[in-house]
């Protein structure tokens, strides 16, 4: 065992080369590192050697497996179960009735884990893909065996509690709370409110055992929440009060230890913001000295992460933080309340009201939104640092202003942005003018499944620091691009709508222009309004949902007209795009926006056809998600969700 806390230094140096993307430059890095760790620190080097090696292989995902049909439930969701057919686990849809433990006998077919792909956004399909799942199900099943255990039994009697009382209980020992509130969320995602309880438990057992205090509590804890061990936060307390127990003496060697087994348990850790919150809040304590420093250091990595993470906080939030753990350890411990005494589940409506209230009230004082750059975190971690070790008026007064100019951060940019948000089957544009100086929405795609503006829609606009969009032009009437418009407006101040003909839509200096009327045409699909405009060097045209009998009047009127990016109309369906129309339009790039695997076929072998044999690059939301288009008055240049990376000529 390294002395003096040493493994720490190496346990943090193997987490970061987690993070590279191939297993060439793990490699590369391992050996630059060991090198240096070799001349410098030589009596621990064969620990440091076994400890990298293993992270190139532990972190590199393993071979996937077809999902057999025989599986055994594991964890029960609002939405979908996780299953094991005991090598490997999936996602299976439309389990209704099932029960953790139950054996079941699937009758449909195994298809890839898939997701909306969006800048800023929640994937789903990666969230499953770290865990080792890979493959999504839905058909009809059958029972084969149910197994009796403490988890199914409590799974069971939470099922047979009045309504109110079982979606608070699910949400806290099953993990099930939806994300409501982002610092509910990490508060949970950290197991911060379950490690409250671990340290009440054992300052209570150590007035009648001092000497015991800390193993009985781990065991009591342990009966409390390894029967509902699926939540990651709560197998992280698990592991870190389980190495609390062991006889090592130095404290940094200590958590270091905890850190790698928790990882090496549970890889997916590594991308767990809750995980990495905790053990950076855990580092504060062991390496800060002095209570106030400890409490601005807090208060700053609390900062750092919520912004980050979430893209806002509430100032005034974090610095209830301690507060709010506690409050949601007692939460917690009042939805075992209602498992054994179900009477008390009469007041879970009243404690979710509180609980709301209670974060609530605050979250619009002191509040700041966006995503912070790599200056702001670099600048803000430098000066915490200094006034930490120096403890100057000055430190603080820069800390003061670098959250006063945090929100002006998008009115440096000086790029202007074209973006495709991936929504699925429909469209969502957003336009963004240099400096923050405009933005403007083409379609609002609205969903029978889900909130699109709220789920896809703010995560962006919160991360660019959009409170305000100017315009919102809806190209035609129909729920894949107009069906959100109502929802947008409950989350952020639109300025103007615009769904019918003009000649001219002025978003600052920028001007678009609609080419022509087509309000006379019969199909619903061929009255959509048509954009064309020029940001930077480059045109852009965008058809909605307009056909050939619109391709071929517009042609008619504007024979000499072409563009650089066109947005192909109906989502690439061969009810457009023609083959005349790309030959006078000649776009170097088109955009396609379309779901996966989506019902219509869009889009249409045919149209892809034809793009390829127009040497015409395009970009397809089904296949690479969202895409960016970054402009200057020189060049422009793109970037989509798979990280593609290229340049407009």
């Amino acid at each position: 065992m390294p002395v003096k806390g040493e493994l720490l230094l190496y346990v943090l140096s193997g987490m970061a080369i987690c993070y590279l993307s191939s297993a060439f430059a793990k490699m590369i890095a391992v050996i630059a590192l060991l090198i240096w760790y070799a001349y410098f620190h030589a009596h621990s080097t064969i620990c440091f050697l076994l400890f990298l090696i293993g992270v190139c292989f532990w972190i590199q995902p393993s071979a996937v497996q077809k999902m057999k049909d025989v599986v055994q439930v594991v964890a029960v969701h609002a939405d979908y179960a996780i299953v094991s057919d005991g090598k490997t686990q999936g996602i299976a849809y439309g389990l209704d009735d099932v029960n953790y433990d139950e054996v079941l006998r699937l009758t449909g077919t195994w298809k890839p884990i898939t997701s909306l792909q969006n800048f800023y956004g929640f994937s789903f399909a990666k969230w499953c893909n770290r865990r080792g799942i890979y493959e999504q199900w839905q058909g009809t099943y059958e029972k084969i065996a149910a197994k009796d255990t403490l988890r199914s039994r409590l799974y069971a009697h939470v099922q047979k509690l009045p309504k109110n009382a079982r979606s608070y209980v699910s949400g806290f020992l099953f993990g099930a709370l939806k994300r409501s509130d982002d610092l509910a969320y990490l508060m949970q995602a950290g197991g911060f409110h379950v490690s409250a309880l671990f340290l009440f438990l054992r300052r209570f057992i150590a007035r009648f055992s001092v000497k015991h205090a800390r193993f009985l509590a781990y065991l009591l804890g342990f009966l409390l929440v390894s029967i509902t061990k699926e939540s990651a936060a709560i197998q992280r307390v698990l592991v870190f009060e389980f190495v609390a127990c062991l006889p090592i003496e130095n404290q940094k060697d200590r958590f270091a230890f905890a850190v790698l087994l928790s990882v090496l348990l549970f890889p997916y850790l590594l991308y767990e913001y809750g995980f990495l919150l905790a053990c950076s809040i855990r580092m504060i304590f062991l390496f800060v000295q002095g209570r106030w420093k400890q409490r601005i250091m807090l208060w700053a990595v609390l900062i750092a992460f919520q912004l980050f993470a979430f893209y806002e906080c509430s100032l005034l939030q974090l610095l209830l933080f301690p507060l709010y753990r506690r409050i949601f350890a007692f939460a917690y411990l009042f939805a075992w309340g209602i498992v054994f005494f179900p009477l008390l589940g009469g007041l879970a409506g009243a404690m979710e009201v509180v609980l709301k209230w209670v974060l609530s009230w605050p979250n619009d004082l002191l509040s700041l939104s966006g995503k912070p750059s790599f200056l702001w975190l670099l600048l803000w971690g430098r000066t915490i640092a200094y006034l930490i070790k120096h403890t100057e008026k000055k430190s603080m007064i820069k800390a003061m202003m670098l959250l006063a100019v945090f929100p002006y951060q998008a009115y440096l940019h000086p790029f202007g942005e074209v973006m495709m948000i991936d929504v699925g089957q429909g469209d969502c544009f957003l336009f963004t003018l240099p400096f923050h100086q405009g933005t403007m929405l083409i379609d609002v795609a609205g969903s029978l499944y889900k909130n699109i503006p709220e789920q896809t829609l703010q995560p962006i606009l919160k991360a660019k620091g959009i409170d305000v969009i100017d315009i919102v032009v809806v190209t035609h009437d129909d729920y894949d691009h107009s069906g959100g418009l109502q929802e947008l407006k409950e989350i952020v101040r639109v300025k103007q709508v615009i769904d019918a003909y003009q000649p001219t839509v002025a978003l600052g200096k920028q001007l678009w222009y609609m080419p022509m009327d087509t309000s006379a045409y019969d199909n619903e699909n061929d009255r959509s309004l048509l954009l064309y405009g020029q940001l930077g060097k480059h045109r852009y045209l965008f058809m909605g949902d307009a056909g050939i009998a619109v391709e071929e009047e517009l042609m008619r009127r504007y024979p000499q007209l072409d563009c650089d990016v066109l947005k192909l109309g109906h989502h690439g369906s061969h009810t457009g795009t023609s083959s005349l129309f790309l030959q006078q339009v000649n776009p170097q790039m088109a955009l396609i926006s379309a779901g996966r695997n989506n019902r219509y076929g869009h889009p249409h072998e045919e149209v892809l056809s034809r793009l390829q044999s127009y040497a015409i690059y395009y970009q397809n939301t089904a296949e690479k998600g969202a895409l960016r288009i970054y402009y200057t008055p020189w060049f422009s240049f793109f970037v989509n969700s798979a990280h593609e990376f290229g340049f407009l000529k």
